[in-house]
């Protein structure tokens, strides 16, 4: 490894992908280890064979990325003895290629990028406090200097990106080297992007020495602090430009009142309900098909509602997951039965199957979960999460479910969707910037699901539920019926 822990940063990079085939996928790693510096301009890239290795891919796949790094300018292959493929740094990043990056990433998302790099970026400083050298605390003060000298777009995102890696490196620890480097390739570049309120480099650079003086003076629980609350900092900053972003990328639309955003937003909801209540229509009408020829409902003929599913999932892009959950012992021999289909990655659905054993340890116990248990008690409509569907859809979602009822008192189960914030968020975000300032929607749990300011984080929870006039909120009002969402204005 060089003196200044280039080549180890690289490492990290091109260590084998987790996907392993995807020329677009060698483009994205080797083009940000170019901008982030971690590999020079006019170093030689190791050889193909070697590099293919390394990135765990083919040669063929190899050859295919480098041709598109060529038509982007970024490397050149020369022939002859002293030949090969060489770096090709340019001094800035392109700013299109930038904006288009993080207008494709939702608040959501970089919420989530920058939670990993709370827990990765403070561990890394806090173990540095105890194991790093004296290079480490000399590099890392040379860092920090030349950040603030640093004049160019390129510069900047390289020594702030750099010194990230370094905190890392003298951690002592491979993983959380390699998972710093990977936040940097994501995050740093997009941290410098131009806008109104302009980034300032000199407060960035003193962040970075005080977290290094603070490694210097052996100091980890002062390192850690510092190094999360830069984290926060940088995450409010990636906030105000993700929602810039929008407003450069798809205008800023009609200015509306308070009121027409309390309409619409209501209404992206009532689309939601509208899909399911096609199936509890579909359930209500095979329930009654049974009881007319003396049966009870089967599987089987649960398994029919299948076409109406996949149907609403097609007409339904932020859906992952659409179905019934029946009531205890509705389906014959299943005392807990569901039928859900979501949509799979590679395109066409699949069916959902879960462990509804109840002596088995990893049941999925459906009845005591909101979603559930509410349309089931108080026989109304519930909007449940955001929250990570870890055993069934495995994303960030919202739940919504509605009591399916045969006649007035006969409960059949539930019909719900699981709707994924990857694609909701970016709707309601449209409905907010045309909202009076300082908006912010937020669910039951008093979470903060959306907002058109940096003043409020996606994902973070407020100490109450706004109410118009307590001195925190001019305007409050709930969305539609049985959400428990709350839209609100702050009052200055």
């Amino acid at each position: 490894m060089s003196a200044d822990g280039r080549h180890a940063g690289a490492a990290a990079l091109i260590s084998p992908l987790a996907a392993a085939g995807r020329a677009d996928e060698v483009v994205a790693r080797v083009s940000q280890a170019i901008q982030l510096g971690l590999f020079i301009d006019g170093e030689q890239l190791p050889a193909e064979t070697e590099f293919a290795a390394q990135l765990g891919v083919s040669a063929m796949t190899l050859r295919e990325a480098l041709a598109v790094l060529r038509q982007q300018g970024l490397v050149e292959t020369r022939r002859g003895r002293t030949g090969g493929t060489f770096v090709r740094r340019p001094s800035s990043p392109p700013l299109h290629d930038l904006r288009s990056r993080l207008l494709g990433m939702t608040v959501s998302t970089l919420r989530d990028l920058a939670d990993e790099q709370f827990a990765v970026s403070g561990a890394a400083a806090r173990l540095a406090a105890a194991r790093a050298s004296a290079g480490n605390v000399r590099r890392l003060l040379i860092l920090a200097e030349q950040l603030r000298k640093a004049s160019s777009l390129g510069s900047r995102i390289r020594a702030d990106s750099r010194f990230h890696i370094e905190v890392a490196l003298a951690s002592q620890s491979e993983r959380l080297t390699r998972l710093e480097v990977g936040l940097q390739t994501q995050l740093a570049d997009l941290l410098w992007l131009p806008h109104d309120c302009e980034l300032s480099v000199a407060e960035v650079a003193a962040e970075h020495q005080s977290i290094a003086e603070a490694i210097a003076a052996e100091d980890g629980d002062r390192a850690r602090a510092l190094a999360e609350r830069h984290v926060e900092h940088g995450l409010r900053r990636l906030t105000l430009l993700r929602l810039a972003a929008a407003e450069a990328g798809l205008g800023t639309g009609v200015a509306g009142s308070f009121d027409q955003a309390l309409v619409r937003v209501g209404a992206a909801l009532e689309d939601v309900f509208g899909h399911v209540s096609q199936v509890a229509g579909a359930l209500v009408a095979e329930q009654r098909s049974c009881r007319r020829a003396g049966e009870q409902l089967t599987a089987e003929r649960l398994g029919r509602l299948r076409d109406v599913m996949q149907r609403q999932l097609g007409e339904l892009p932020s859906a992952a997951g659409v179905g019934v959950v029946a009531a205890p012992g509705l389906v014959a021999g299943h005392e807990r039965h569901l039928e859900w289909w979501q949509r799979r990655a590679g395109g066409g659905y699949t069916r959902l199957r879960l462990n509804l054993d109840r002596a088995s340890v990893d049941l999925y116990d459906y009845l005591d979960m909101d979603w559930f248990t509410v349309p089931r008690t108080l026989r109304r409509r519930c909007v449940y999460g955001p929250y990570i569907d870890f055993t069934c859809a495995d994303r960030y979602v919202l739940t919504m479910t509605m009591p399916v009822l045969d006649g007035e008192e006969s409960f059949l189960g539930v019909a719900g969707a699981d709707v994924a914030m990857s694609h909701f968020e970016p709707g309601l975000l449209a409905i907010l910037r045309t909202a009076p300032s300082d908006t912010v929607l937020v669910t039951a749990e008093r979470r903060v699901l959306a907002a058109n300011t940096p003043r409020w984080i996606a994902g973070a929870r407020l100490d109450r539920l706004p109410a118009a006039g307590d001195g925190t909120f001019a305007a409050a009002a709930e969305v539609g019926a049985d959400s428990g969402w709350v839209l609100a204005v702050a009052a200055s």
